[in-house]
């Protein structure tokens, strides 16, 4: 069951450098429009349940709440302002801060 768990927290380590720097890039581009802010949405989600999955509730947490602050961005009627995308490169930093040392 170790070798399981194992497999699937290298999974996870691929899976959140791939949506951290899909993320880092959208912001880097400028405040995101509602498209961006959709692909940011869906890769935080997607993080979020992934994190569920090999247990790690922390950043599950960070995602879950960036989550909900993304939800009222999404429907494309309000953008995204300076403390929004803050708050993104902020979430983002604190999860990839807690995968540093993670085997």
């Amino acid at each position: 069951m170790e070798s399981l768990q194992q497999e699937l927290l290298a999974v996870f380590q691929a899976e959140y450098r791939d949506h951290l720097r899909v993320v880092r890039d959208i912001l880097a581009a400028g405040p995101p429009d509602a498209h961006g802010v959709g692909e940011i949405f869906r890769r935080v989600h997607s993080l979020k349940g992934a994190a569920r999955v090999v247990e790690r509730a922390d950043i599950e947490s960070i995602a879950h709440a960036l989550e909900n602050r993304l939800f009222r961005l999404t429907d494309g009627h309000q953008p995204a302002q300076p403390d929004d995308i803050a708050a993104i490169g902020r979430a983002m930093d604190r999860i990839d801060a807690a995968m540093q040392g993670v085997p």
